[in-house]
């Protein structure tokens, strides 16, 4: 779907496949997010919802106001009778969001952060971030949703992404101690985590190096393997959680400031490389469990340690990537929907 400027007077939309002009005049234009586009009719007062064809599925009244874009499967609605804001699903069912809309009516970002506080003080990191996630992508500029989900991040021992969310937080409140103190925590347990790893490598060398020459059976080469790629973990300290904050009860989506055709493609370039990364460790490989429980396994291919670990190095990289473009085009009003490579994960 392409925007249009008729004359510098009015918008359309067309279809870039066909041709076909779809929609207008427009008096306002939003751009399409998740299948529909939120725009305004010419001699219209009221704001629209439209699908790919230009039909009308939704219209404003006197009593609601629409926001400006669907992002994550909803879309911000202010209910002028008693001035609250709230939410509409996308009834398309877009992205894979399946909210109820009679019940997530009501969710707000103030249930949000109780339900991400609820989660923290259980130690249920990985439901707590996603609470703090959907606060950080409705306003990126509350900062102690960006501390707790960092926090919740640092907890389950993914530091280099906790350590980015600690400075971002700083990149909006300078001063703020709980990121600073938080930021030290992650620096520290990332040091640790990498020290003791190299311990493990250098005592599983040295196991090797005494045990017998081994027969080149496959079951052999697995252990070998295992051996060599075991995996590390542990954390040295539970982060705070931030238990001060404000709600900015502005839910209104911020308009397209352009540029989402760059946003997506420099997205789309990283997506491409993560995901060469990631088949390249996993291609022909293999995963076995230890008699501990935990998972180790390798590559079967003829893959240097140092190739393998910059490979994991270049995953990772290409996913922060994502991640960053992602918050920054939804910044500046541009829904880019999340990429599973952005989130693939090698276990071993």
């Amino acid at each position: 779907m392409i925007k249009i400027r008729k004359n510098d007077t009015y918008d359309y939309y067309i279809n870039a496949a066909t041709g076909k002009q779809v929609a207008g005049p427009l008096a306002e234009a939003w751009g399409y997010h998740e299948g529909l586009a939120v725009v305004r009719f010419a001699n219209d007062k009221y704001k629209s919802i439209i699908d790919r064809n230009g039909k009308i599925i939704y219209k404003e009244n006197e009593k609601v106001s629409f926001g400006h874009y669907f992002s994550e499967g909803v879309l911000s609605v202010e209910d002028k009778t008693n001035g609250t804001n709230n939410y509409i699903y996308n009834p398309l069912g877009h992205a894979g969001y399946t909210y109820n809309q009679t019940s997530f009516a009501d969710h707000i970002i103030e249930e949000w952060n109780q339900k991400g506080h609820e989660a923290f003080a259980k130690k249920k990191y990985a439901i707590a971030k996603d609470y703090y996630y959907k606060v950080m992508m409705n306003d990126p500029t509350q900062v102690d949703a960006v501390i707790n989900y960092g926090a919740a991040l640092g907890n389950m021992g993914y530091y280099d992404e906790a350590i980015e969310c600690c400075q971002m937080a700083l990149d909006i409140e300078p001063d703020n101690q709980l990121a600073k103190s938080n930021l030290q925590i992650n620096i520290d347990n990332k040091r640790i985590d990498e020290e003791e790893r190299q311990r493990r490598l250098e005592r599983e060398q040295e196991e090797r190096e005494e045990e017998p020459r081994k027969s080149s059976t496959f079951w052999d080469a697995l252990g070998n393997f295992a051996n060599m790629l075991g995996t590390i973990s542990g954390a040295t300290n539970v982060y705070q959680q931030y238990s001060s904050f404000s709600i900015d009860q502005n839910m209104y989506g911020a308009s397209s400031a352009g540029g989402g055709y760059d946003y997506q493609s420099q997205y789309r370039n990283w997506e491409r490389r993560a995901q060469s990364n990631y088949e390249s460790l996993t291609n022909l490989g293999y995963r076995a469990t230890r008699n501990d429980g935990s998972k180790t396994g390798g590559t079967l291919q003829s893959m240097s340690g140092s190739n393998y670990v910059q490979m994991k190095k270049n995953l990772r990289d290409a996913q922060h990537e994502m991640q960053r473009i992602r918050r920054e085009a939804a910044r500046n009003g541009v829904s880019i929907q999340q990429s599973r490579w952005e989130t693939a994960t090698v276990n071993y």
